[in-house]
């Protein structure tokens, strides 16, 4: 596994003047965003990068050579996940350096209030779904896989309005069970989402690794 994380970061490293544009553009963003939303980008950012290295494998028929070396379908996937893991947290302490750097020298410093909720949400939701995104790519390969994503994309944002014009119509009841929350200790409701958030990570996972056994290369 040593070996694919390896391969991987030089793949990520080819990329270096693409790589280079987006740090920059994230200090460029500081100045003027909050920390949350360029913590954020740059998580996301980080873990497209990493389940991108699936099309490097599968490009010129990659794969049967890949897998002709002493690599299983299931020590593959399982390096999949670690790395987009490992470049999310690269990601994520290169966003808080630099809105923190940011601070110190423009002499604004960062709200830290409710900053590590927000660190929590995006390390969740970011990481079902560089996750589904390798799922996707592995399943219908990186042409298809553009589609199916935009199409997810479409349905999510469709939901997504479709839950805040519910939300405004029962306003004072979603304000009661907002408050009902606010009473429930936060490290609780962390743990909770985090549980949740690995639940579905190992379902993900799980699945991957039995539709990868199922594929012919």
């Amino acid at each position: 596994m040593k070996g694919l994380v390896i391969k991987d970061l030089r793949l990520a490293i080819q990329r270096r003047q693409t790589l280079l544009i987006y740090l920059i553009l994230s200090v460029i963003m500081g100045m003027s965003l909050d920390a949350g939303f360029v913590i954020a980008y740059m998580t996301m950012l980080m873990g497209i990068i990493a389940s991108g290295t699936i099309s490097y494998d599968e490009y010129d028929n990659g794969f049967p050579f890949l897998f002709s070396l002493p690599v299983d379908c299931k020590t593959y996937v399982a390096e999949k996940f670690i790395f987009t893991l490992l470049m999310e947290v690269f990601g994520r302490i290169y966003g808080t350096a630099v809105m923190f750097i940011l601070g110190l020298v423009t002499g604004k410093p960062v709200e830290t209030e409710g900053l590590a909720a927000v660190l929590l949400m995006t390390v969740c939701i970011i990481s079902i779904m560089c996750f589904a995104m390798i799922f996707i790519q592995l399943k219908y390969g990186s042409e298809k896989a553009r589609t199916v994503m935009f199409i997810i994309y479409g349905v999510v944002a469709a939901i997504a309005l479709a839950v805040k014009g519910f939300a405004e119509k029962l306003g004072p009841r979603i304000s009661g069970f907002m408050a009902a929350l606010d009473k429930i200790n936060p490290w609780v409701i962390a743990g909770c989402l985090a549980a949740i958030t690995a639940v579905i990570c190992y379902v993900i996972y799980l699945a991957t690794i039995k539709m990868m056994d199922k594929k012919e290369f």
